[in-house]
C-alpha cells in the first residue's frame, strides 16, 4: 500500500482504535463501471461530466457501507454531493474528510477524489482502511465552475476580408478551460475564489478585493453557497474530524497551515512528519517528489483557505492542501496516462485491477486528453586623503551592476572586484586574504572585517557570507560586495563589526563567473575538465549526503555533483576556509538566485532539522524586516520543502558537519528575460533591502552571544557547588576508612 495507508495507520494509533471485520462482501461489476463512467460530452449535453459523476456516486450508494448525501445547492442550483463510507461504529469513529474541485480548472483534483472513492468502495485490498475510520468525500466542491470549464459553445465568426467577399466560418470552442472561481454574479464580474472565502484571516495577505480577479475573496466570508454549505458539513463532523485533505493542482506540493502568515503552526512537527511519510511513499512508486511545508513558505500567502479554517477554527490536528502535478500545455491538462499515474501514486495501491479500472473511470471519460546583453561590472569611484592613501568613508562606491551595450567594452569584473578589495585592505579593520586558487589559477579571495580591540579577535563569533557559487548568479556577487561596502564604509554600520568578525567571499567560483561575462551568460558550474563535459555544480559537491536526491551523475548536466566530494578546487578551499572558523562560526549565509527564498536545512531530505524552531524564528525576523522596506515577501522553509531536493550543498555541510546551528541559503529575486538579469534600479533595491535582513541576522547572533554570557555566572555557581560537594563526599569517605 502507499501513502493513504500511512495516514490511516497514524490516525488509528493516535485514537487507539482496533479493527473489526465488518465490511460486507460487496462489489460492482467491472462491466457496469465501464458503462456508467464512460463520458460522451456530446450525448450528455448541458449536464456533461458533473451529471456522470453523480450517476456514479448514486450507483455506489447501493452498497451497504456507502451513503450519498446532498448537503446543499450551488449558485446555479446544482446539487452539492458528498459520499460517506462507514462500516459501523454508530457515528463514533474518527473521520477523514477529503474534497476536490474547489477550483473549476483543476480537473485532476476531481479525478483524485473519485479514484479514492473507487478504491475504498470497490477494491477488497483496501478493506482495513474503512474498518476503524469513517470517510467523507466531496468530489466537486464547485460544480458550477467545474461544469463551466467543460462546456462548449457554437459561435459564428465573421471574417471580413477587404479583397474577397464576406466569409462565414463555424467554430466549436471551449467556453473557458481556465475558469477558476464560482459562478455567482457580482456587481461587475462573475465568481469568487472559493478557497479564499472561508472565515479565517479572510481578506488578508494574498487575497484580492477586485471581483474581476481570479483570486477575489468575495464580498464577505462564506458569501458563496458552495463555501457556506461546505463549512456547515465540515462543522457537523467537528468532534470526530481527525484529518482534512483538500486536493488542488498544479504545484506538486503537500502543504500544511498557515497560508495567511509565515509563522509555523504549533504542531508543525506532527504535520510535517505525516507529510514526509506521504511524500516518501509517493516517491517510492515512480520517483515523483512533492514539496513539503507550510503553504505560505512554499507557495506564498493564501488567506481564507478551507485548510486553515479547518485547522484554526475546527481545531483539526491534521489539515492539508495537496497540490497535484501539472501537465499539458496549460498545466491543467494532463494526458490520460499521466492522470492515471498521478491519482494512483498519490493515494492508492498498485494492483493490475486498479490500472484497468482506473483507465475506465478516469482516462476514458471524466478527463479529456487533454536589447544588448547585461554585463556585470564593478565600478570604482575612489578618492584618497593624503599621501598614505587612506580611503575616506563613502568615496569608494560599489555600483555592482550596470548595463553595457553590444558595442561597449565591459570592465573585467573579477579584476575590478579584486582591485576594490585591495583598496579596502588599506583600512586597519579589514584583512583581504587569498585562501586558494581556482582551476584556472584565479585567486580565491576573502575579506575579514572587524573593529575594536584586536586582542579578542580570535574569540569573537564569526559570521561567514559567500556569493558567486554559480557563475550566472551575478546578483549574489553584488549582494556580498554591497555588504562589504556597508560594513567597511558606512559609519552607521560600524557597530556591526565591533562584537563579531565578518568573513565574506564575494566570488566562490571566479572561473564560472568570468566565463559568463564573455562567453555563456547562463553558465553555472566550475570550469574543470571532465571526460566528456566541463564543470561541476559546486553547491552539490560538498561531502554531506553527496550525490543524494536532486543530484546528477551526468557530467554534462548543470547539476552534476562531481566525480567525488570536494573534487573542485573551489569547493575544497572553501571547505577548508570554513573549517578554520569551526569553533567560532555563529552564522553562515550563502547567497544565490533567483528563487526569492530564505532556506534552512535540509536539502537532501524532507525531514526537519533538529533546530527547526530556532531556524524558522530567525528567518521570520529577517523576512519581516525585509518586507517592511518595500513589501518584498521571501518564501521560507527547508530547502527541500520550498525548492525540492538538493544534496551536497554548502549550507547542509556547514550545519551537519561543522555543527553551525544558524546556516542558511538566501535565494535573491529574479528579473529580466532570463530571470537572472535584473536592471540596475532593481539590483540596488534588492541589495539594499537584503542588507536590512543582514542587520537582523547580526542582531540575532549578538542576542544569542549575550544570552550565553548571561548564563555564565549560573554555570560558575553550579561548578562551584559540584566542586564543594565533591570535597564533602571525599571527606566523608576518608572518615569512614
Amino acid at each position: 500500500d502507499v501513502a493513504l495507508r500511512h495516514v490511516h495507520t497514524i490516525l488509528i494509533k493516535e485514537r487507539h482504535y482496533t479493527w473489526t471485520d465488518s465490511r460486507p462482501e460487496a462489489g460492482i461489476e467491472k462491466k457496469r463501471v465501464q458503462q456508467e463512467t464512460r463520458v460522451n460530452a456530446k450525448e450528455k449535453g448541458k449536464e456533461g461530466r458533473e451529471r456522470t459523476i453523480l450517476d456514479y456516486l448514486n450507483e455506489l450508494s447501493k452498497l451497504q457501507s456507502i451513503k450519498v448525501k446532498s448537503y446543499g445547492n450551488s449558485y446555479e442550483d446544482r446539487k452539492l454531493t458528498l459520499l460517506e463510507i462507514s462500516t459501523g461504529g454508530a457515528e463514533t469513529r474518527p473521520v477523514i474528510f477529503i474534497d476536490g474541485g474547489i477550483h473549476g480548472q483543476e480537473w485532476i483534483s476531481v479525478a483524485q477524489v473519485l479514484y479514492i472513492i473507487y478504491s475504498l468502495a470497490e477494491l477488497q485490498g483496501n478493506q482495513q482502511m474503512i474498518e476503524a475510520v469513517d470517510w467523507v468525500l466531496v468530489p466537486v466542491v464547485n460544480p458550477d465552475g467545474y461544469e463551466y470549464t467543460q462546456k462548449t459553445v457554437s459561435v459564428f465568426v465573421l471574417i471580413i476580408n477587404f479583397i474577397e467577399s464576406l466569409k462565414l466560418s463555424f467554430y466549436t470552442i471551449l467556453k473557458d478551460r481556465m475558469w477558476r472561481k464560482t459562478r455567482s454574479k457580482g456587481t461587475k464580474c462573475i465568481g469568487v475564489d472559493a478557497n479564499q472565502n472561508f472565515p479565517y484571516h479572510w481578506h488578508s495577505s494574498g487575497s484580492n478585493q477586485d471581483e474581476c480577479k481570479d483570486t477575489y475573496s468575495g464580498p464577505a466570508p462564506l458569501s458563496e453557497p458552495e463555501t457556506k454549505f461546505l463549512s456547515e458539513v465540515l462543522n457537523s463532523y467537528k468532534n470526530r474530524l481527525n484529518l482534512y485533505i483538500s486536493f488542488h493542482s498544479p504545484a506538486q506540493a503537500i502543504l500544511y497551515p498557515w497560508g495567511s502568515i509565515p509563522e509555523m503552526p504549533k504542531n508543525m512537527q506532527a504535520l510535517h512528519h505525516l507529510a514526509v511519510l506521504i511524500e516518501k511513499t509517493i516517491a517510492a512508486m515512480q520517483g515523483t517528489a512533492y514539496k513539503i511545508g507550510s503553504s505560505y513558505n512554499v507557495l506564498g500567502p493564501l488567506a481564507g483557505s478551507s485548510r486553515d479554517w479547518v485547522f484554526g477554527y475546527l481545531n483539526v490536528k491534521y489539515s492539508y492542501i495537496i497540490e497535484l502535478p501539472s501537465g499539458g500545455r496549460k498545466k491543467f491538462d494532463l494526458p490520460p496516462d499521466k492522470i492515471l499515474s498521478v491519482v494512483q501514486e498519490t493515494l492508492l495501491v498498485d494492483e493490475d485491477e486498479v490500472l484497468r479500472s482506473a483507465k475506465t473511470i478516469m482516462a476514458s471519460g471524466l478527463l479529456p486528453a487533454g536589447s544588448g546583453d547585461v554585463k556585470l561590472s564593478v565600478t570604482l569611484v575612489s578618492s584618497v586623503d593624503g599621501d598614505d592613501g587612506e580611503v575616506i568613508g563613502d568615496r569608494i562606491v560599489v555600483l555592482a551592476v550596470m548595463h553595457v551595450s553590444d558595442d561597449e567594452k565591459a570592465d573585467l569584473s573579477i579584476v575590478a572586484i579584486l582591485d576594490y578589495l585591495n583598496e579596502l585592505s588599506k583600512l586597519e579593520w579589514i584583512n583581504v586574504k587569498t585562501y586558494g586558487n581556482s582551476y584556472e589559477k584565479r585567486n580565491l579571495t576573502l575579506v575579514e572585517i572587524f573593529s575594536g580591540d584586536e586582542d579578542d579577535e580570535d574569540e569573537r563569533p564569526v559570521i561567514f557570507v559567500d556569493g558567486g557559487m554559480h557563475g550566472q548568479e551575478w546578483i549574489s556577487v553584488a549582494q556580498v560586495l554591497y555588504i562589504i561596502h556597508c560594513l567597511s564604509e558606512e559609519e552607521k554600520n560600524k557597530y556591526m563589526a565591533e562584537n563579531v568578525v565578518w568573513v565574506l567571499v564575494p566570488v566562490v567560483n571566479p572561473d564560472g563567473y568570468e566565463f559568463t561575462q564573455n562567453n555563456d551568460r547562463l553558465w553555472r558550474k566550475t570550469r574543470s575538465k571532465g571526460r566528456n563535459c566541463i564543470g561541476v555544480d559546486i553547491n552539490q559537491n560538498f561531502p554531506h549526503h553527496w550525490q543524494g536526491s536532486g543530484s546528477s551523475k551526468d557530467e554534462c548536466s548543470d547539476n552534476y555533483s562531481g566525480p567525488v566530494p570536494l573534487s573542485e578546487l573551489e569547493s575544497r578551499y572553501l571547505s577548508e576556509a570554513l573549517e578554520s572558523y569551526k569553533g567560532r562560526m555563529a552564522l553562515y549565509l550563502s547567497f544565490h538566485s533567483p528563487a526569492l527564498s530564505i532556506l534552512y536545512p535540509w536539502g537532501y531530505t524532507p525531514e526537519l532539522p533538529p533546530h527547526v524552531y530556532q531556524l524558522h524564528e530567525v528567518v521570520l525576523m529577517v523576512q519581516s524586516s525585509i518586507e517592511a522596506v518595500r513589501g518584498t515577501i521571501y518564501k521560507m522553509g527547508t530547502s527541500y520543502s520550498v525548492l525540492g531536493p538538493l544534496a551536497g550543498c554548502s549550507r547542509d555541510w556547514v550545519y551537519g558537519f561543522l555543527k553551525v546551528r544558524l546556516s542558511f541559503m538566501v535565494d535573491l529575486p529574479s528579473g529580466g528575460s532570463k530571470k537572472i538579469d535584473l536592471p540596475p534600479d532593481k539590483i540596488s533595491e534588492v541589495v539594499e533591502e537584503m542588507f536590512v535582513g543582514v542587520r537582523e541576522f547580526h542582531a540575532y547572533v549578538l542576542h544569542s552571544v549575550k544570552a550565553s554570557e548571561d548564563r555564565l555566572p549560573l554555570t560558575s555557581k553550579v561548578a562551584w557547588i559540584c566542586w564543594y560537594a565533591s570535597v564533602v563526599i571525599c571527606r566523608f569517605i576518608f572518615q569512614i576508612y
